[in-house]
């Protein structure tokens, strides 16, 4: 797990002047935890659960609770950034406001529509089979 995945864990709990040992002893009933490596390697995406667990000792301010959402989003872009890079290269560089596009999907071959948005300019990615693979 990179030092961008464990940041806002570590900033909040060096913010209330807590070690890993006090948060393991103070939520592990809860949580279960078997170590304390658990907190940084086993549990690299926290659960939203956890998060309520850790707002419940922690009083953690909303842009926190941000901040360790954001960690879970994080770490599904980088496994799946292939995937994505793979997507966006279909992507027409001409492609218009309003336009789309039919090609087949690079992942299970069926019909996958690539189409801007007339009204906000987002870009969707839409697989006949797995349904929608990116909204941007």
């Amino acid at each position: 797990m990179s030092k961008a995945d464990t940041k806002p864990l570590n900033e909040i709990i060096k913010k209330r002047n807590l070690t890993l040992r006090d948060l393991y002893f103070k939520i592990n009933k809860e949580i279960g935890l078997a170590r304390l490596s658990d907190i940084r390697v086993a549990r690299e995406i926290i659960t939203d659960r956890e998060i309520k667990i850790l707002d419940k000792y922690l009083d953690l301010t909303e842009q926190e609770i941000e901040e360790l959402e954001d960690m879970k989003i994080n770490k599904i872009l980088i496994e799946n950034s292939d995937k994505i890079n793979n997507l966006l290269s279909l992507v027409p560089k001409d492609l218009k406001s309003g336009e789309f596009i039919i090609t087949r999907c690079p992942n299970c071959d069926a019909k996958l529509k690539i189409a801007k948005s007339s009204m906000n300019g987002h870009l969707w990615i839409i697989c006949q089979k797995e349904g929608v693979l990116l909204c941007q």
